[in-house]
């Protein structure tokens, strides 16, 4: 299950074809040490790449893996995976991310605009192409492409506290109080439905 959904693959459990069934118990087992912090979970994932690395899904969910304690080794998974799938979306908005978190803004606005034409609608690749407007000082940009994404994905309260900031950047106040308000009422609801699962 961990493989399958690792990868991204559209198979119920049970239903892996034979020919699939190595990569998807490899991805698995790696997951299931990362998951566990198990010791060996670094040499499963390096031996998932050297077995497989020519499949789709493998090197990113590597690089997923390495974000945390390697960030360089995880943005080199990343642009492998683009070399194998030139389509992957979630590539290229990690690279882009760990761009803008080094300083290059540029470079992660022109991959969030390849994201946004293979993905219009992916509030994501909007905020990330937003980011990267921030960074360069663009904040007219910065503002509409944060309205694009909390469009998308309203109940994100991270998205309108950054639209808030965008707004008053660019001395738009009211609507920045307006956005503060909601991404604390969505702070809020989300606490108090934490609070009730417990």
């Amino acid at each position: 299950a961990l493989g399958i959904s690792g990868l991204g693959l559209p198979y119920e459990i049970g239903a892996v074809p034979d020919s699939r069934r190595p990569l998807v118990l490899a991805a698995g087992r790696a997951m299931w040490a990362m998951l566990a912090e198990g010791g060996n979970a670094g040499d499963l994932f390096r031996k998932l790449v050297v077995d497989y690395g020519a499949q789709p899904g493998v090197h990113y969910l590597a690089g997923m893996y390495w974000l945390k304690g390697d960030p360089q080794k995880a943005r080199a998974e990343f642009v492998d995976e683009l070399k194998v799938s030139p389509a992957n979306v979630m590539a290229r908005l990690q690279i882009a991310v760990l761009d803008i978190k080094g300083g290059n803004a540029p470079d992660a606005l022109v991959l969030g605009k390849q994201a946004l034409k293979l993905e219009p609608d992916n509030s994501l690749a909007h905020a990330v192409v937003a980011r990267a407007y921030e960074y360069g000082g663009e904040y007219s940009d910065a503002a509409a492409e944060f309205e694009q994404a909390s469009k998308l994905a309203p109940e994100n309260a991270q998205l309108h506290f950054s639209l808030s900031h965008a707004y008053a950047r660019l001395g738009r106040h009211a609507e920045a109080d307006a956005q503060m308000a909601e991404f604390n009422r969505l702070k809020n609801a989300g606490a108090a439905e934490q609070g009730g699962a417990q």
